[in-house]
C-alpha cells in the first residue's frame, strides 16, 4: 500500500503536473521549500499522507493545469500568427500612394470625388487580396474572443467544458499558424 502511494504520487507529478501540497517554489531561497504542516491529509504525497488515491481537488488541479497549458500554447500561436499577418499587411498591402490599407472606410462624397480626381481607377485585380487578410484577422480575433469565453468557464469552475473548448482553440490555432 505504501509503495502504491509513491507510484501514484510520482505519476500525478509527472503526468498531471501536480506538486505535493507541502512543497512550493521559493524565489528568495532559489529552491523548493517544504512546509510539513500540509504534509498530512487525503493525498498520496509524502510520508504522512493517509490515502493511496488522488482526491477530486487534485484531479481538478491537474485538469486545470492541462487547460492552462493548452491556452498558453494557443495564445502564443495566435499572437505569432497575428504579428506575421500584420507584418505582411504592412509590407505588401498599400494603396498606390503608399498608405497602408486597413479595410473599407466610409468616405464623404467630397473625399470620394477628390480620390477619383487624383487616382486613376483600373479594372485590374489587386496584387494581394485585401479581403483575405481582413478575414484572417477577424478569424484570429474570434479565437481571442473564444479565449475570453474560456476564462469565464474557468471562473465558473466548469472544467469539462473548458477542457473541451481549450482543445478546440488549440487545434484551431495550430491550423491557422500553418
Amino acid at each position: 500500500m505504501l509503495a502504491q502511494q509513491h507510484i501514484l504520487a510520482g505519476l500525478a507529478s509527472v503526468v498531471g503536473g501536480l506538486s505535493a501540497p507541502y512543497e512550493k517554489a521559493s524565489h528568495v531561497h532559489e529552491r523548493p521549500v517544504v512546509n510539513w504542516l500540509w504534509a498530512t491529509g487525503c493525498h498520496p504525497f509524502g510520508p504522512f499522507s493517509n490515502t493511496s488515491q488522488v482526491s477530486q481537488l487534485l484531479k481538478d488541479v491537474a485538469l486545470r493545469n492541462t487547460i492552462y497549458a493548452r491556452v498558453d500554447s494557443a495564445l502564443h500561436r495566435i499572437r505569432e500568427t497575428s504579428e506575421a499577418v500584420q507584418a505582411f499587411a504592412a509590407e505588401h498591402l498599400k494603396t498606390p500612394l503608399g498608405e497602408p490599407v486597413k479595410g473599407k472606410k466610409n468616405k464623404t462624397s467630397t473625399e470620394l470625388w477628390l480620390e477619383k480626381f487624383y487616382k486613376k481607377t483600373t479594372n485590374l485585380p489587386e496584387p494581394f487580396p485585401h479581403d483575405l487578410v481582413d478575414r484572417l484577422e477577424k478569424y484570429l480575433d474570434s479565437l481571442e474572443e473564444q479565449l475570453v469565453e474560456l476564462s469565464s468557464l474557468l471562473y465558473d469552475h466548469r472544467l469539462q467544458e473548458a477542457h473541451s473548448n481549450s482543445s478546440d482553440i488549440l487545434q484551431s490555432s495550430i491550423f491557422t499558424q500553418q
